[in-house]
């Protein structure tokens, strides 16, 4: 029998490890006294008992990490100074005096988060203050902000953008643990992308009229050849002259630009079949009035899915440069998979306002029906092929495993959201050609904000997550979106709005 020397335990070893089970037990809150140890024992004073609240000052309760009091102390001190003072007389400086203590291991991880924690709040407090301001900056030239790759703290980059924003600067902030890559390409793909807005107002305006004199088949030829510009354009740019991000916005640009002039001389050289001049050329009240009704709702629809869109992204960035690319890849593809869905509703649009007009609206009815039918079933071949060969597409656009492997991952699950917009498309058209517009931008902000957002997010924190986990999103918001319209629809049929 052999016995082999046992490491010998003091009593301050004992201390330091019952301190740490405190910790991570619970029995220690915030870690205080764990801190406070371990500073003493790097030749620093333990903090004294913290004052009372009505004592204290706001830098002592940001340096405490003390987030509800810093709060309150912060809106205290914004009725007797400035907002922007705050900023420079006590969060500036009690965060350099965190840092500089964490530094120099005075201080430890528990207490940088708590403090930043509370400096977050005092900057909520200011934040809010100046919404709330009547003044009207300059605006000046736009600036983007992140922090970058592995950083994953972002309270300098909000007080910098606040101060930019006071100052009249336009900020677009990317967020925290961005790739350096997407900051750089940023400024030149949103400037680049923003040429191209006048062609898509045009390019709508014309699929309107095509649409309103019973043309359902043009505006999908035209869609079609943007379509097709695009992906030739990025194989040229992108993948031949390796122009990255830029190379992309020009061929988005260029689509846009050659649909809408190919359209408008198809327009031109055809004419319409009712007289049309300049003296026809007029505001009619009437017109416009009805117009706003079903356009508002539309364009602010449209604004809430891209706004999410940069949301998203935003969120995906922090999973890193292959989940952007892959993402990207992936839009790509299904931007061409939503073509034929949102063709087939668009006609349902026009085929209802007209068969509305004329007084037959089950004829409105067959065409929401067939919409769903012909949608529905290329839903199921897109989705089908997407989960059988899933880096088959992918691979089409990138020759890195990597992101092809990511894509097809993002492609499994969001395809299935190309079998469900068959109902959500076809519903929003239908109820706009019968003039309620309001009904679909409704169920889509809500679908979009309580339910594609936050399942993006929340799949994003997940300890394994991949983009699988993160394509489920798009399919959840959908299938909110087809129990609204569904309900809506049968109250409509109860109230005999609409035939049975």
């Amino acid at each position: 029998y052999r016995t082999e020397p046992q490491a010998e335990l003091n009593q301050t070893d004992m201390m330091d490890a019952v301190a740490a089970y405190r910790v991570l037990s619970g029995e220690d809150a915030g870690c205080r006294a764990y801190v406070d140890r371990f500073a003493q024992a790097a030749g620093t004073p333990a903090p004294a008992t913290p004052a009372a609240p009505a004592a204290m000052t706001l830098e002592e309760a940001i340096l405490r990490g003390l987030k509800g009091d810093a709060a309150r102390l912060a809106k205290e001190a914004i009725q007797t100074q400035p907002a922007l003072a705050l900023v420079e007389s006590c969060l500036i400086p009690a965060l350099d005096k965190v840092g500089a203590e964490y530094e120099a291991g005075r201080a430890f991880l528990p207490q940088l988060l708590s403090s930043a924690q509370a400096a977050q709040a005092v900057f909520g407090v200011i934040q809010d203050s100046l919404a709330g301001s009547n003044e009207a900056p300059v605006k000046k030239d736009k600036v983007i902000i992140a922090t970058v790759r592995g950083d994953i703290h972002d309270i300098g980059k909000n007080i910098v953008k606040l101060l930019l924003e006071n100052y009249g600067y336009p900020v677009t902030d990317l967020g925290r643990d961005v790739p350096p890559e997407a900051v750089a390409d940023t400024r030149d793909y949103v400037f680049t992308c923003s040429l191209g807005l006048p062609f898509i107002i045009g390019y709508n305006a014309l699929s309107g009229i095509f649409r309103g004199l019973g043309d359902s088949k043009t505006p999908v030829y035209f869609v079609a050849l943007a379509t097709i510009i695009n992906i030739v354009a990025d194989f040229v740019l992108v993948g031949g002259l390796k122009m990255g991000a830029t190379g992309a916005a020009i061929a988005t640009v260029a689509a846009q630009g050659l649909s809408f002039l190919a359209a408008l001389v198809w327009m031109c050289r055809t004419g319409f079949s009712f007289p049309f001049t300049r003296r026809h050329l007029r505001l009619d009240g009437h017109s416009a009035k009805r117009i706003l009704k079903v356009g508002a709702p539309l364009a602010l629809q449209s604004t809430s899915v891209h706004l999410s869109f940069l949301i998203i992204t935003a969120i995906i960035n922090t999973m890193g440069l292959i989940a952007s690319a892959a993402v990207g890849v992936t839009e790509k593809i299904m931007a061409f998979a939503f073509l034929p869905p949102d063709a087939f509703a668009a006609a349902v649009a026009a085929m209802t306002a007209q068969n509305i007009g004329a007084g037959k609206p089950e004829r409105a009815l067959q065409s929401l029906k067939w919409s769903i039918v012909f949608s529905l079933v290329f839903g199921l071949l897109v989705c089908g092929f997407a989960n059988l060969f899933p880096e088959v597409l992918p691979a089409i656009f990138t020759t890195d495993g990597a992101v092809i492997r990511a894509a097809g991952l993002y492609m499994r699950t969001y395809s299935v959201d190309c079998i469900l917009v068959a109902f959500v498309f076809s519903f929003n058209n239908y109820f706009s050609g019968c003039g309620n517009a309001m009904i679909s931008m409704i169920h889509n902000v809500i679908a979009t904000f309580a339910v594609r957002i936050p399942v993006t997010l929340v799949m994003s924190r997940l300890p394994d997550a991949s983009l699988l986990h993160m394509g489920l999103a798009a399919p959840a918001a959908s299938l909110l979106s087809i129990f609204i319209c569904a309900g809506y629809f049968l109250w409509l049929r109860k109230k005999s709005k609409i035939p049975a």
